[in-house]
């Protein structure tokens, strides 16, 4: 059992390479936010972003924190967390994002989340431009969230 566990983990290690860290990532990001419900309206978001990259042969896995500003509602949102792409080139991929809703302070239950899809295309070196959309949802003054569906453009400068 041991063994096979083994072999295992050492095929898992061969097939995927090994490691390599990525450069840093400057990022921004525009985003349309249109709220469902009765949720109120977050209007058009200005992101910006800071992350590295693990590069794992075919999957990079990008831990980051940003930010956005909302302006129909005057809101800034900080983020923490991370997306994860798989190819090269044309590469799709996911993301997800703890969302501290009450700026940068940090309440219990207070916190929101993001997640969704995206598309990237890197065939500019140094240069990743994309397309996203998913979900954004945040606490509010009632038992159920305000949840807004996103979408947009974003670009980033690798290092």
């Amino acid at each position: 059992m041991v063994r096979t566990a083994r072999a295992a983990l050492i095929g898992l290690g061969v097939s995927l390479g090994s490691p390599a860290l990525a450069a840093p990532t400057v990022g921004v990001q525009l985003d349309l936010a249109n709220p469902t419900g009765g949720a109120a309206a977050l209007g058009t978001g200005f992101s910006g972003s800071l992350g590295y990259g693990v590069d794992l042969a075919l999957v990079e896995v990008i831990p980051e924190v940003g930010a956005t500003w909302f302006s129909e509602s005057q809101r800034f949102l900080p983020r923490a967390g991370g997306r994860m792409m798989i190819g090269k080139v044309v590469e799709p991929g996911v993301y997800a994002h703890v969302v501290f809703a009450d700026g940068l302070s940090v309440a219990p239950g207070r916190a929101g989340w993001d997640a969704g899809a995206l598309l990237d295309v890197t065939a500019i070196p140094h240069l990743d431009i994309g397309l996203h959309a998913g979900v954004l949802s945040l606490p509010s003054r009632s038992e159920t969230p305000d949840t807004h569906i996103t979408g947009g453009l974003h670009l980033a400068v690798v290092f």
